[in-house]
């Protein structure tokens, strides 16, 4: 990559925080991060009644845990944005790599 080019890296809601510190690691300076956020998918948790229905020696134990589970359903999908440091200014950068900056008006 050019000096002052941008990384997109796509992460899960429970694991994006290990990629963003691989990512300073690797050198790149993490400039920001971006919350996709999105209505579908399904959680990855457990139905505490029905694990309790199966588990307990009463049925009825488990009416109490109706509604229960162990996770939340995922409904983003954060974004780390960062930057291979740029080489000097960003101004010289730029004239040199064309890289550097966000069109943020675009």
């Amino acid at each position: 990559m050019k000096p002052g080019a941008h990384l997109l890296a796509f992460g899960g809601t429970r694991t994006h925080h290990r990629m963003a510190c691989a990512i300073e690691d690797a050198g790149f300076e993490v400039r920001d991060m971006i919350a996709w956020l999105y209505g579908t998918g399904f959680p990855k948790s457990v139905d505490v009644a029905d694990a309790v229905g199966k588990a307990a020696p009463r049925p009825d134990d488990a009416q109490a845990w109706e509604g229960w589970g162990t996770a939340l359903k995922p409904a983003i999908e954060p974004v780390i944005v960062a930057r291979r440091p740029p080489a000097g200014t960003v101004a010289a950068n730029v004239l040199r790599h064309g890289t550097g900056g966000i069109n943020i008006d675009a």
